[in-house]
């Protein structure tokens, strides 16, 4: 269509000046992201135009006789031509064209031809202004609600990222993810995660935690320079004006000692002499000259830079395995603290490239693998679910340890978010959970409770390596001393 391109700068233009209101375009990677929705808008914009277009009718009969000269029903397009007269408000004369096409009958072929293109040019004339209206009158309506579109998604975006500029700051990690893949209908759902990680900035850090709590064992080769000082003593030449001992070239004046011999050839003819006595006069003799050298000790400080390898521990980040309970006695806040913290922790993880595997847990389990290549909408359609049934922990963790056995996920660390009202889970698999522990995995919990009051859990102190508790009460949390196993040392 021909007002596409019309359609695509329009939209643009409305673009820039929503986002010239908002000034949150500093960050050229997002401005890429919000560039490529536009212009996927606008593509899906463009396919519904095409599909509404009201006149397909009128212009392929207009195409068939100018493009394909099919044979020309002349009274059918008179017909064609006042009905689309009365969208384009055009004056057409029916009976003027039909008394025409009964005068054809007595005229020359190259006559009929004549009136043939005249009647093409009538309907082409009819067409376009009747295709512009309506393409013009369509425009108007996308523009109005892309705009509405794009200022209530900027305005929201603002909002986002001053709470996340009071977590991690101006530019952190959950800015980066959340700009590359963000739906409008996700923002209140994020608002409410990220009011639960402002109120505690802790788990931020908790984030940050998770992968560096394992001792290093990977060493990395350095290389430094090394600055070193040296102490130099030498001596240099300088040249001695009152020494004679060489010469050093050529000179004016009058030392008729050292006068070169091309000037003593000078005496030997009468004529020359007087040239002679008038260089002696004017001291513009060419003589020799001669100096010597003097020697002087120096002493100078000189920094050299070498190049030295040293070994260094890797800080060692391994994969992330999450399991969320969103079984009936998380509803409420407990589930919205639950799948906050867990967006904060797999959100770094993937900026950190590392495997990240999510699982939602009741008394049934649903999976998800998550890499840095993954759509940031489907983290969140992935967390927005819940079972709100009983609760039965044993088959999330049966799955987790399934997947140490993968070798991508060898040295994992397992985040558990719960209020852990559970039973106890049986010999076999806390055996099992021991012999994972001797591989150096790690087993971590979050209970989430409204109760200040920590029950001594036997069952929880004999599983995780480390515990916290989320008190959604005082928007707290705390680590607990009880440390699991002798393998997690």
């Amino acid at each position: 269509m021909k007002n596409s391109e019309f359609l695509e700068k329009a939209i643009a233009t409305d673009i820039d000046k929503i986002k010239e209101k908002f000034l949150i375009f500093d960050d050229g990677n997002l401005d890429i992201e919000i560039s490529k929705e536009i212009e996927e808008h606008i593509k899906i914009e463009r396919e519904k135009l095409e599909r509404k277009y009201p006149y397909s009718y009128e212009k392929q009969k207009y195409e068939d006789y100018k493009f394909i000269k099919k044979i020309f029903e002349h009274n059918d397009a008179i017909k064609l031509i006042k009905k689309m007269s009365i969208d384009s408000n055009i004056y057409f004369d029916e009976n003027f064209w039909n008394e025409s096409v009964n005068k054809l009958k007595s005229e020359t072929q190259t006559e009929k031809k004549a009136f043939d293109r005249l009647l093409i040019n009538e309907m082409e004339k009819h067409l376009t202004k009747i295709s512009k209206e309506w393409e013009n009158k369509e425009i108007i309506e996308i523009r109005k609600k892309l705009n509405s579109y794009f200022d209530e998604k900027f305005s929201k975006l603002m909002q986002l990222r001053r709470k996340l500029i009071e977590i991690e700051g101006e530019y952190g990690f959950l800015w980066d993810l959340l700009k590359k893949d963000i739906k409008i209908t996700d923002i209140e759902t994020l608002n409410k995660w990220i009011e639960i990680l402002n109120n505690n900035k802790e788990i931020v850090k908790l984030s940050d935690l998770f992968g560096k709590m394992r001792k290093a064992k990977n060493l990395n080769v350095i290389k430094k320079q090394e600055k070193i000082i040296e102490n130099l003593e030498y001596s240099i030449k300088i040249p001695d004006i009152n020494s004679n001992e060489e010469i050093s070239g050529i000179k004016f004046g009058k030392d008729i000692a050292n006068v070169v011999p091309s000037e003593l050839v000078l005496l030997n003819d009468e004529n020359f002499s007087i040239i002679f006595d008038l260089k002696f006069v004017e001291n513009k003799l060419m003589c020799f000259d001669f100096q010597g050298e003097q020697e002087i000790e120096q002493k100078n400080t000189i920094e050299k830079f070498i190049e030295k390898e040293e070994n260094k521990e890797q800080e060692e980040k391994g994969p992330v395995i999450i399991c969320v309970d969103t079984s009936g006695s998380m509803y409420g806040n407990p589930e919205m603290i639950a799948k906050a913290i867990s967006f904060c922790v797999i959100s770094k993880a993937l900026t950190e490239k590392r495997a990240c595997f999510l699982i939602n847990f009741s008394v049934n389990v649903e999976v998800m693998e998550f890499t840095e290549l993954s759509q940031f909408s489907n983290l969140l359609e992935f967390l927005k679910k819940s079972f709100h049934g009983g609760t039965d922990i044993q088959p999330a963790i049966e799955f987790a340890i399934e997947k140490l056995e993968n070798e991508k996920y060898k040295k994992a660390d397992i985040l558990i978010l719960s209020d852990f009202i559970v039973n106890d889970m049986g010999h076999l698999l806390k055996k099992r959970i021991q012999e994972v522990k001797k591989l150096e995995n790690k087993f971590y919990a979050i209970t989430i409770t409204e109760s200040p009051i920590y029950t001594n859990n036997e069952l929880l102190n004999t599983i995780f390596t480390k515990q916290w508790v989320y008190n959604f009460n005082s928007s707290n949390i705390e680590l607990l001393d009880k440390i699991a196993w002798k393998y997690d040392k």
